[in-house]
């Protein structure tokens, strides 16, 4: 055993970058190296061991869209643990081309100097099941903590590096996306950090960070348009009171909380943070944060033309506005998949529904406890209605979706006409009646 390892590193030491080599979990990586695209699925992690681990100086890897994913159940995302990558005290590093899934951290880099990350998809990795609903808020849903990744989890996490670089970066259905933590002189570009129920992007003592054209947007928690808004910590964008001289421009900001300190005197904590050129629209406030105005028309910073700007934007076909922040227990929705949403309760008793999803029709196949269901079948989007029988304490329906291609909420693949079937129950009926006559709900 200690032969074949010793063989192992000596194949990695001596890897010429135009070669390729297979997947491994273990391996170190100390030099220059090209993989071959493969998909390596692992078990699940029960420590923060990294899958792979570099280490050294002037290293380039090519993974050609490998996926590094571990065998833990998709639709429990608040079950997974482990590291797929880390890179540590290193200089020179270029990592390209990985998708990781499945993992409480996806990258995390720690004394790395000159480190480039690109055209990585770090999605669908750890979240936490929520527990705050329309009856009452959950303390545990509040996010706190965010450095310590190990228990709340990344897509990527920097500490204590500088001159780095992410581009084309994708953050999809995490808990946090990016989390950059005592760095210093790098730039975050042209990246989707989006749908996730904690913190898009967090600067932690965070110096001279260029953070430009990037979708960082429906990043929230707590909040869902219509049935409650509690302030629980997640948001678009973390800016401590440490952070200084950072450059923020040309973002997508839109859908989510912002959290920025507000002291009495900002400019202790606003040190040359400047903001030109985002798009705040339908941002959340949360609890002692706020969506902060300052700077953002300071003409003292010479912004460079927009290059290569990420499409910012859902696209048009897709719902925009704070009346379609959805979010159910595993985080914001992303119209992605076909679900159902409650909007409203008239005093009659007839319950008004969003029906949301790709481009294709659904059908109401069954359920009980109602009257009347109207209309029971057409094309997506679209508004049901249904009147409640008198004295129903559990109402339900069930639908089918046909239609185009979809992803769901895990990461799972729907191809062009499959029969997708999703619900919407409610155990509580008497329960949403009382809330709805204190105003928690309209």
């Amino acid at each position: 055993m200690r032969y074949t390892f010793f063989l192992l590193l000596l194949v990695l030491g001596c890897q010429v970058p135009d070669r390729s080599l297979i997947l491994e979990s273990g391996l170190v990586i100390t030099q220059s190296i090209v993989f071959s695209g493969d998909t390596l699925r692992m078990p699940t992690p029960k420590d923060m061991h990294p899958a792979i681990l570099v280490e050294g100086e002037d290293i380039v890897i090519d993974f050609k869209g490998a996926l590094i994913q571990t065998e833990a159940a998709p639709e429990r995302p608040n079950k997974f643990e482990g590291l797929a990558i880390k890179i540590q005290n290193s200089k020179n590093i270029r990592l390209r081309n990985l998708n990781v899934r499945g993992f409480k951290v996806g990258i995390w880099a720690e004394s790395v100097e000159h480190l480039v990350l690109e055209n990585c998809d770090i999605s669908y990795n750890y979240r936490p099941q929520l527990k705050s609903s329309i009856y009452k808020p959950a303390a545990e849903d509040r996010v706190s903590n965010i450095q310590d990744v190990i228990h709340n989890g990344a897509a990527i996490y920097l500490k204590n590096c500088k001159h780095f670089e992410l581009d084309s970066i994708t953050c999809l259905h995490g808990q946090n996306g990016i989390i950059l933590e005592d760095g210093e002189a790098g730039k975050i570009m042209h990246s989707l950090v989006q749908f996730n129920s904690g913190i898009g992007i967090g600067l932690l003592n965070t110096k001279k960070v260029e953070v430009a054209h990037n979708a960082i947007s429906w990043n929230s928690r707590g909040y869902n348009y219509g049935l409650f808004n509690y302030p629980q910590g997640a948001g678009a964008l973390l800016l401590d009171s440490l952070s200084k001289n950072n450059q923020i421009y040309y973002n997508d900001l839109s859908h989510s909380g912002i959290l920025m300190p507000v002291p009495q005197d900002s400019s202790i904590v606003y040190r040359g943070n400047t903001f030109q050129h985002n798009n705040w629209l339908f941002a959340q406030p949360a609890g002692k944060f706020q969506v902060s105005p300052f700077l953002e028309l300071a003409d003292s910073l010479r912004l460079p033309a927009p290059v290569k700007p990420v499409r910012a934007l859902l696209p048009p076909e897709r719902f925009q506005g704070e009346l379609y922040v959805l979010q159910d227990e595993w985080g914001p929705y992303d119209f992605q998949y076909p679900s159902i949403w409650l909007r409203h309760i008239d005093q009659d008793d007839q319950w008004t529904f969003l029906v949301a999803g790709p481009p294709g029709n659904y059908k109401v196949t069954g359920g009980y406890g109602w009257q009347h269901v109207n209309p029971k079948s057409g094309t997506l989007p679209a508004t049901l209605f249904a009147t409640a029988k008198p004295g129903a304490d559990s109402v339900r329906l069930e639908l089918e979706f046909i239609g185009e291609a979809s992803i769901d909420r895990f990461g799972t693949p729907w191809n062009r006409g499959a029969t997708i079937r999703f619900i919407f129950s409610e155990t509580k009926v008497d329960s949403l009646h009382q809330a709805l006559l204190n105003g928690k709900f309209h």
